[in-house]
């Protein structure tokens, strides 16, 4: 993780995330800009956080660790997303494991500047609102997704969540076919079934796989395969 201090910085990137004006000057002064690499972990499920993080670049993979030691996909976040206000607004641990996918820029405020700055800040204050139910949200989604839809589905879902946005170009690191072992893992299923799963979308038309990565071939189809449901 890089991490530096420049104010000016913080505040061209929260403007250029639509969050201008939303933070009060002392916290933007505060702010530490942290720039992790690919799959660097941010926080881990049970880890007391220190403060807020901000996402202004990049992407985020939240997941879950279950009892039995196997992991479960619950989103992917991007900006201008919150993360700890969760955890921050109960006082609790962690409530999930965060890590980067591809590089990923954050901006961490303390706790003892948001609560110095921010507690009385009504623009700040609508902000976490936006965020806590976002998140209430997805839950509903992502919980739906594991477990109630085949596990074609939640490929489907899961390769379409992947896909670049607006700006963005090239293939998502984590399209390549040497983490399909992870991709298998985080979708609750196994290798070789998710092999297969893989063979019948392509032999269908909606996906390509070549030179060890994957290609989606017909984002409409397979966003209609997947009824529209999305890691996010």
């Amino acid at each position: 993780m890089e991490t530096t201090r420049d104010a000016a910085a913080a505040g061209r990137l929260l403007a250029g995330v639509g969050l201008g004006g939303i933070f009060m000057p002392e916290s933007v002064a505060s702010m530490e800009l942290r720039t992790y690499a690919d799959k660097e972990r941010v926080c881990d499920r049970g880890e007391l956080l220190g403060g807020l993080y901000v996402v202004v670049a990049g992407r985020l993979k939240i997941y879950t660790v279950l009892p039995n030691g196997k992991t479960m996909l619950l989103r992917f976040s991007t900006a201008p997303m919150l993360i700890g206000d969760v955890e921050w607004s109960g006082h609790y641990p962690a409530c999930n494991s965060v890590e980067a996918s591809g590089r990923a820029t954050l901006l961490f405020l303390g706790r003892t500047h948001v609560q110095a700055n921010e507690m009385n800040n009504p623009p700040f204050l609508q902000l976490m609102i936006r965020n806590l139910s976002h998140k209430l949200s997805t839950l509903g989604n992502g919980a739906s997704t594991n477990l109630l839809y085949p596990t074609e589905h939640r490929v489907a879902s899961y390769l379409l969540t992947l896909l670049p946005s607006a700006g963005e170009t090239g293939p998502r690191e984590e399209i390549r076919t040497t983490n399909l072992m992870e991709m298998a893992e985080l979708l609750g299923t196994s290798y070789r079934h998710l092999n297969r799963v893989i063979k019948r979308l392509a032999d269908s038309g909606l996906l390509s796989r070549r030179r060890g990565r994957l290609y989606v071939l017909d984002e409409e189809k397979l966003r209609a395969f997947a009824d529209n449901h999305l890691y996010t």
